[in-house]
């Protein structure tokens, strides 16, 4: 089954990979230094892949919720 994602192109920070999925690997990466591009590359892979489907399927429900209050805004994701 293929899930298609859009997004507003004015809106990065709605963008399922911005939201959730790149924020939590930027946490992980902090303060990491790597010798060569691909001991970092390898280190990215095993973060990846060592995340069950949960917690892809968490990350998208998120996003879900977040896109239906922006909607709810009418456009302002951010409650004020």
């Amino acid at each position: 089954m293929s899930i298609q994602v859009y997004h507003s192109p004015c809106s990065p920070d709605l963008v399922s990979s911005d939201y959730y999925l790149f924020h939590h690997l930027k946490r992980y990466l902090r303060r990491r230094c790597f010798s060569d591009d691909i001991e970092m590359q390898s280190f990215v892979q095993k973060y990846f892949g060592g995340h069950d489907k949960e917690f892809y399927r968490t990350g998208l429900q998120l996003l879900t919720e977040k896109w239906q209050m922006c909607i709810e805004l009418r456009g302002d994701h951010i409650k004020k």
